[in-house]
């Protein structure tokens, strides 16, 4: 799945891997928030080339850069919701995913 919005004049573009790279097993740094993982192009081509299928001008390559970040999705698919201190936190990761159930489930 690929998504992509006009931004600043250009287009910004991401995706979601059928078979995502699993990351953090043995825990995550406590100083990670807000970095970013190293860029893997091999693992984006897919998503670009499925991108350039629908925008022909993604395809020029003028500007192209990776912002790889850790996602929310877990192993088994499943969504992971529990009592937080701020409801709704992490709602972003998943709000496309979860579509309808998703609020449902939350307000619950």
């Amino acid at each position: 799945m690929i998504y992509y919005r006009e931004e600043v004049g250009g287009l910004v573009a991401g995706g979601y891997e059928r078979e995502p790279a699993p990351w953090g097993l043995d825990g995550v740094p406590l100083d990670f928030s807000f970095k970013l993982l190293p860029p893997d192009w091999e693992r984006f081509t897919p998503l670009m080339e499925n991108l350039i299928r629908r925008v022909a001008a993604a395809g020029d390559g003028r500007g192209a850069h990776t912002a790889k970040r850790p996602g929310g999705i877990y192993a088994d698919g499943e969504y992971l919701l529990a009592q937080r201190r701020y409801p709704g936190f992490g709602w972003r990761l998943h709000s496309v995913r979860m579509g309808w159930p998703g609020p449902v489930a939350l307000a619950r």
